[in-house]
């Protein structure tokens, strides 16, 4: 994860815990926010977010990450909200709080993201400071911001796509979601090992693509038999289009 401000001296076991926090507490928080806008969300399940926030607030407090301390409380704060009826998350709400979730994923990550500088993060706080206001601006009309889906991007997956691997992935696949693209193609060429994490993560991309509008393709190539055999296991090889 980035060095928290002020943080060079703490132990690095503190570290460690507080990067198992995150992992554990930032699925709950991208599922519940996928659910919630394919309508499938109840309090419950916001509930469950908001823990999920407080947590990350928490754990981030403890090793000094203050980025990671003021998005987590702003986020909590906004389903504190919705789960007392008080704001409602709108589509919109619920892009700027996945971009929020990214976000903490990258500031929270081993490597230090450079593109999250200070002018970023007082943006993305700004917006979902707006969100847990109630002040966010309307959607502009979908006929005058519809982008055209008609670019691929292509993704050369390491040779060991362990649990750390799947979570920076992650990150891209979401950036990646919202770029309105025609189709992924995901290079499988170098790879000889594929957790159970990463394949979760592949699954869920796939399903999450194939319910956009259009659909997005999914595309895997240079799949080696022993990586095909898996697929069959976890039911990704009737979830992706093989090639190559």
């Amino acid at each position: 994860m980035s060095t928290p401000e002020g943080g060079s001296n703490l132990d690095p076991i503190m570290l460690e815990l507080f990067g198992a926090e995150v992992d554990t507490h930032l699925p709950a928080l991208s599922e519940g926010l996928l659910a919630m806008e394919k309508g499938r969300s109840d309090k419950q399940e916001i509930e469950s977010m908001m823990r999920a926030a407080h947590s990350i607030k928490g754990a981030a407090r403890i090793v000094g990450n203050d980025r990671a301390v003021r998005l987590a409380h702003l986020m909590e704060d906004c389903f504190t909200l919705a789960k007392e009826e008080r704001i409602t998350l709108s589509s919109d709400a619920v892009d700027v709080l996945l971009q929020g979730v990214d976000a903490l994923q990258r500031i929270c990550s081993p490597q230090p993201d450079a593109d999250l500088g200070e002018d970023f993060i007082r943006s993305l706080l700004e917006r979902i400071a707006a969100v847990r206001d109630g002040t966010m601006p309307p959607a502009a009309s979908p006929a005058l911001v519809a982008p055209a889906r008609a670019r691929d991007s292509t993704i050369v997956l390491p040779a060991r796509c362990d649990d750390s691997v799947a979570q920076s992935l992650r990150a891209q696949f979401c950036d990646i979601l919202g770029q309105g693209l025609a189709r992924i193609r995901i290079d499988f060429g170098q790879v000889e090992y594929l957790s159970v994490t990463a394949m979760s993560l592949l699954l869920s991309l796939a399903r999450e693509a194939e319910g956009m509008q259009p659909p997005l393709v999914v595309e895997a190539f240079r799949v080696a038999p022993p990586v095909l055999a898996l697929f069959r296991v976890v039911g990704l090889k009737n979830a992706l289009v093989l090639s190559g």
